[in-house]
């Protein structure tokens, strides 16, 4: 038996578009939250082992099978780790709108939630670590996003933050993509 044929090398390749696109879509369908971070620790090793044992399986079955799946074995990890971890950055990245603007030497950071009405805003001080200091809900009319924190109100319009510390005037924002 030849370990390397034309024929086993389509098999193989097959089987690695199959992988791709079973993970990309098992990764896809997944709502990975905060915190999901740890599930790639869980779904790489479980797809290592749901290889071998196919490969285990196929071994005493079909044994020229048994090879792709083994080599399967080192490929399907990589593939799941790069889908998910590519979907969880993507998710997370979709799950807030960030801004951000400069006073003098403080950095200030809003962040929304999209999936909940509420917004936060951070400061930092010479690229030292940020400090929450202002939390609250956020109405969306139209174009005009109103943050009301206590007897705080703010709104963002157009990329420009309005009544920030009683400005008169508007604060340019950086929109975070």
């Amino acid at each position: 038996m030849e370990l390397f044929t034309i024929k086993a090398f389509k098999q193989t390749l097959g089987l690695l578009l199959v992988d791709i696109l079973v993970i990309w879509l098992w990764a896809k369908n997944e709502n990975l939250g905060e915190g999901s971070a740890m599930v790639i620790y869980l779904v790489v090793p479980y797809v290592f082992i749901i290889n071998v044992i196919i490969g285990g399986i196929l071994f005493f079955v079909k044994r020229p099978y048994s090879m792709m799946f083994f080599v399967n074995c080192l490929v399907a990890p990589i593939i799941t780790y790069w889908a998910f971890t590519s979907e969880l950055r993507n998710q997370s990245r979709s799950a807030y709108d960030m801004w951000d603007f400069n006073l003098k030497d403080t950095t200030f950071r809003i962040d929304k939630s999209n999936n909940y009405n509420r917004f936060s805003m951070t400061y930092s001080n010479s690229g030292g670590s940020s400090i929450e200091f202002l939390t609250g809900e956020y109405v969306q009319n139209k174009d005009t996003l109103k943050l009301k924190a206590d007897s705080i109100n703010m709104y963002i319009h157009k990329n420009k933050l309005y009544n920030f510390r009683h400005s008169k005037q508007p604060i340019p924002l950086r929109f975070y993509d």
